[in-house]
């Protein structure tokens, strides 16, 4: 999963801040704080975000506005990319419940939160939580594009990689056979589209237990995700996955060595 930084509204945020009595240069703060985000500097930006959390805190009290819902959007990535996933989920989960208190309509905004939640059930090994709220991305996405947009493959592939973990692979086939029939209307329109074509055809391979196709495929992207020096924690994903192949085929070696890269590529 690759996380970037929420654009803050600016209209948005102005409306709010006049209902409060509040001018928004009080936080000049933010953009920089942004900035630190893009160029992965998430300590430093974690700082600067829990340091403006609690002066909104002390100008106009704890969950007063959506403001406070944007800070702890940004708190939880920079939690996220600094793998403290008790973190991420502490304030991923804060901003959803202020997102709906104090926002309407913001349903791509509320789809991506729940992704980052499913995430971190993920990452943490709770598949069954994971699955639900994967399953609250994809009826955001449904909401806003329909049932025949290609972004919904990314959602498919992640609950069915869900299902696979929770050993449920009949589950788990249905839905990455749905990303695998998805990816290709991406291509053409998003630059990411084969490697991730390959990977959710190396995913399917793995549930339906096809496991010398599923190695081909998994290195085939490794491949690409290497050459293109793609987002670390993918990588890692890639690696991790392809080393459980490895383990469960009993060539451990083979599954050593890509454990040992997902830790240090």
């Amino acid at each position: 999963m690759e996380l970037t930084a929420f654009t803050i509204d600016a209209r948005t945020m102005k409306t709010e801040f006049d209902k409060l009595g509040i001018e928004f240069k009080e936080f000049p703060d933010v953009g920089p704080s942004t900035g630190e985000i893009k160029i992965k500097k998430h300590d430093t930006a974690l700082a600067i975000y829990q340091g403006i959390l609690k002066r909104v805190h002390e100008r106009i009290g704890e969950d007063k506005c959506l403001f406070d819902a944007y800070l702890h959007k940004q708190i939880a990535i920079c939690f996220w990319y600094l793998s403290d996933l008790n973190g991420a989920k502490q304030h991923i989960k804060k901003h959803i419940k202020l997102t709906k208190t104090f926002s309407q309509g913001q349903v791509l905004d509320l789809a991506e939160a729940y992704e980052m939640l499913g995430q971190i059930y993920y990452d943490m090994g709770n598949y069954q939580k994971a699955t639900a709220k994967f399953n609250k991305q994809l009826m955001f996405c449904v909401e806003k594009w329909g049932e025949e947009y290609y972004e919904l493959a990314k959602v498919y592939e992640k609950i069915g990689m869900s299902y696979y973990y929770d050993d449920l692979k009949t589950n788990a086939i249905e839905y990455l056979e749905k990303a695998n029939d998805t990816y290709p209307l991406s291509l053409g329109i998003d630059k990411a589209a084969e490697r991730r074509c390959l990977a959710a055809t190396a995913r399917l391979n793995l549930a339906k237990d096809a496991k010398p196709d599923a190695i081909q495929s998994y290195n085939s992207v490794l491949e690409i995700f290497i050459a293109q020096k793609l987002c670390r924690q993918e990588t890692a994903k890639i690696h991790q996955e392809l080393g459980n192949i490895y383990r469960s085929e009993g060539k451990y070696q083979d599954g050593l060595e890509q454990f040992t890269k997902a830790k240090t590529d």
